[in-house]
């Protein structure tokens, strides 16, 4: 855990872990947006130099959006794995009777990607 949460907080900027499994889903989230981020730029610096070079701002904004998802993502997944649990896969989800919050935050979440 302690690995996993100094590499992602000094390589990639990110926030304290509480579980391995968050760590480890931070820091696999933030691999795969590098990986991506940089296909991109190495298309970008393969393509000819020109005045309409399309990668480089494709590359741009793919950076920026990843970034900011990145920022904003949650490293709790349970909430991420019920969301795509009941919109994707259009299962039913049994939440806690006792506890109104999941099913709160999940309504709320799905009313902001309408």
């Amino acid at each position: 855990l302690f690995v996993l949460e100094q590499l992602d907080i000094h390589v990639f900027g990110g926030n304290a872990a509480h579980s391995v499994s968050g760590a480890l889903a931070s820091v696999s989230r933030s691999v795969t947006a590098v990986a991506i981020t940089y296909g991109f730029c190495y298309a970008a610096l393969q393509e000819e130099v020109s005045h309409t070079t399309m990668w480089l701002p494709v590359m741009l904004a793919l950076s920026l959006m990843t970034s900011y998802n990145l920022s904003r993502t949650s490293g709790n997944l349970n909430t991420l794995v019920r969301l795509i649990k009941r919109t994707a896969l259009k299962m039913h989800v049994h939440y806690d009777e006792h506890d109104p919050v999941p099913l709160k935050m999940e309504n709320i979440v799905l009313t902001r990607y309408e």
